[in-house]
């Protein structure tokens, strides 16, 4: 077992606050609960509604590898009737949800622990200094104190052992301007930033027909907006895209280079590619037409008009322990443990955006005529990491109730 400056044994019924109701919470929340934790769940909106916003697209990866047999074994107890899907099958974002993680969160291990429209603004100590230089088992032994903001209830208090921040890599976006800082105005006007890609499924066409749209990023959300536009261009004969991306093509990635060559092999196509260091500026008139200053490498600005604005930039921030974000922590060679953070018994599950266990980048694949854009997850990556981490709670290195239930599933037990 891997060594720390503080013992990360928990012994049950010990308390666990879970950021984040979509898979990777849902999956460490069950793996918690058939070990004896009590668990408290807090979701911002609802359970997977990230992936009931994936919509109809698939997810590019078989059932086996997003499902777990821990998961599909609560269901069948909750649900004698449930039939276990093929395990080559692929799920759109929709399936996903509505066949698997709604139904998990709904068993009686979980539903009364969820709490929906509640968001985490706050993570500090009951009563170490946050940032103290001390003693990091006494801080270990000191309760978490979470501030929640709920739609319904107004803000409360929780308190836990272990927080797991299972929010994925989408909790914040870096700014427009160069280096991922923010551009002027970007603060006050981020809210009428174009929210939907053309397949999610809260996208009105109205948002972008007969418009020009200046998309800014270079992740794969990005790349994702720009390939379905690309796509469905002939549904949007009048739509013009602006897609700044950045200055030097050898930060593109792969996925950018290959969409990159479709979309310079039609010059006078609907989409348009500009290189810049970032944005320096955006205005919005009474009109609402957006003014978008951008910044080049030799400090001349190029400004644009558009009529949408879409933010695509990379994902930053640890809620409550800004120091994680800065001060990785040391761990002995040879151990690979990337959920540890420098904060005794804060837990993080996710990954940057753009190096994530949880999810992976997007691949554009070429198929012949078309090109499709297929979301490459990991979380088969991130189920071990549960596996580890409650390994390591639990004292027991080889603690793994997935290959248990596995087990019992093929011996007809389930």
């Amino acid at each position: 077992m891997i060594e720390l400056a503080w013992d990360p044994e928990v012994e049950t019924p010990a308390t666990i606050a879970i950021i984040g109701g979509g898979p990777t919470g849902i999956e460490a929340a069950i793996y918690a609960r058939f070990l004896g934790y009590h668990v408290s769940i807090f979701e911002t909106r609802r359970v997977a509604h990230r992936m009931h916003d994936w919509h109809d697209r698939l997810l590019g990866v078989p059932v086996a590898q997003c499902t777990t047999p821990l998961g599909m074994a609560a269901i069948k107890a909750q649900n004698p009737e449930f039939l276990f899907p093929a395990p080559d099958k692929i799920w759109t974002g929709k399936e996903f949800a509505d066949e698997y993680l709604v139904p998990l969160a709904k068993t009686d291990l979980l539903f009364d622990d969820i709490h929906f429209l509640s968001t985490v603004s706050d993570v500090s100590r009951c009563q170490s200094e946050r940032g103290a230089v001390e003693d990091l088992q006494e801080r270990c032994n000191d309760e978490f104190r979470l501030l929640i903001a709920g739609q319904h209830r107004g803000e409360w208090i929780s308190k836990a052992d272990v927080v797991l921040d299972c929010r994925g890599c989408f909790q914040s976006q870096a700014g427009l301007g160069p280096g991922g800082g923010l551009a002027i105005g970007e603060k006050e006007f981020e809210s009428q930033f174009l929210k939907h890609s053309i397949r999610d499924r809260k996208f009105e066409a109205k948002q972008i027909r007969d418009k020009v749209v200046c998309l800014v990023g270079s992740t794969w959300h990005a790349t994702l907006f720009a390939q379905e536009f690309w796509d469905a261009r002939s549904e949007f004969p009048g739509t013009k895209l602006i897609w700044v991306v950045p200055q030097d093509r050898a930060q593109w990635p792969a996925r950018i280079k290959r969409l990159a060559e479709l979309i310079q092999s039609d010059p006078a196509g609907p989409v348009q590619l500009l290189s810049c260091l970032g944005i320096d500026k955006i205005q919005r008139s009474e009109a609402g037409k957006w003014s978008v200053h951008c910044v080049r490498s030799d400090e001349t600005i190029t400004e644009l008009s558009c009529d949408e604005l879409v933010r695509r930039t990379t994902g930053r921030g640890v809620l409550g322990f800004a120091e994680l974000d800065n001060e990785p922590l040391l761990l002995p060679e040879g151990t690979e443990h990337p959920f540890i953070t420098r904060e005794p018994g804060y837990y993080s599950l996710h990954g940057s955006a753009s190096d994530t266990p949880i999810a992976r980048e997007y691949a554009i694949q070429n198929d012949s005529n078309d090109s499709m854009i297929s979301l490459g997850t990991s979380l088969k990556d991130c189920h071990l990491a549960i596996r580890d981490l409650f390994a390591m709670l639990g004292g027991r290195e080889n603690l793994d109730l997935y290959q248990i239930m596995a087990d019992n599933i093929k011996a007809g037990r389930v």
